[in-house]
């Protein structure tokens, strides 16, 4: 494997894109030697289309990930460690990813994760709950992952959740329903989903839900106490049966979307 190894991450080689053979990038640090300097990783690196590892522990300044950086299409190890500064992860479209790191939910001052298209991810970390200042959360198009973490209820500060078309999804943990802060959630299309939570009645702000063709999903659960809720679809869910025992609770709702429901009653 054709491998860069950096014991100084404060130093990047000028023209990183121009080593299109290179296989694994290794900002290496010892846990004692953070550096603040490196605030952002190149943006050429998204032209090193060979790149299998990468490994940036302890650079501790790095900010913010490259726009582009899903363009990395053959990656398939992310290492970071303690990057407590950054602002935003988008590894999105990294479709060689099949785990993120154990260390994940270290980043407990993460604000945004975007992970959309990686295709063959499989799981997230257990301690995925431990990101307690993300507020948005884009993991869609998972077509491998089966369940959610049970400790996604720690994500106490998450607005917005995109779950679109994870169709290994069954069902969604109990805890589930602690996110109390959420306001916009996506599970559009999870064709597998079967049942909600009777805990999804917690998300005491959810504003806005998207249900739209999940065609095996046949019952609502407690929707109905989402009092916050303002616009609610569930069009396309073709075995749907029922509404809301008491759709009286949704006393804020301002627009129901049920076309193509065909056994609701």
């Amino acid at each position: 494997m054709i491998t860069l190894k950096m014991s100084n991450c404060s130093l990047m080689p000028q023209r990183l894109g121009h080593l299109t053979a290179l296989e694994r990038l290794d900002l290496w640090r010892r846990e004692w030697e953070y550096s603040l300097s490196l605030e952002k990783l190149p943006a050429d690196i998204v032209k090193l289309t060979s790149l299998k590892e990468v490994n940036i522990p302890y650079c501790s300044g790095l900010v913010a990930l490259p726009k582009d950086f899903g363009m990395l299409s053959s990656l398939q190890r992310f290492d970071i460690v303690k990057l407590t500064s950054i602002e935003e992860v988008n590894i999105s479209y990294c479709s060689g990813l099949v785990a993120l790191p154990k260390y994940f939910g270290l980043l407990s001052s993460l604000p945004r994760f975007n992970s959309s298209q990686c295709s063959n991810l499989e799981k997230l970390p257990a301690n995925f709950g431990m990101l307690t200042d993300l507020r948005e959360l884009d993991i869609s198009f998972y077509n491998n992952l089966m369940e959610l973490p049970e400790g996604m209820g720690g994500l106490s500060s998450l607005l917005k959740m995109n779950l679109r078309k994870c169709n290994g999804v069954k069902k969604l943990h109990a805890n589930f329903g602690k996110m109390t802060t959420l306001q916009q959630l996506d599970i559009s299309c999870c064709e597998n989903l079967r049942e909600l939570t009777q805990d999804i009645a917690g998300l005491s702000c959810l504003q806005r839900l998207n249900l739209s063709g999940c065609i095996n999903l046949e019952k609502s659960g407690n929707l109905g106490m989402l009092t916050s809720l303002q616009v609610l679809d569930i069009s396309k869910c073709e075995n749907f049966r029922e509404l809301p025992e008491d759709p009286g609770g949704l006393s804020s709702l301002q627009t129901l979307d049920f076309k193509r429901s065909i056994k609701l009653q």
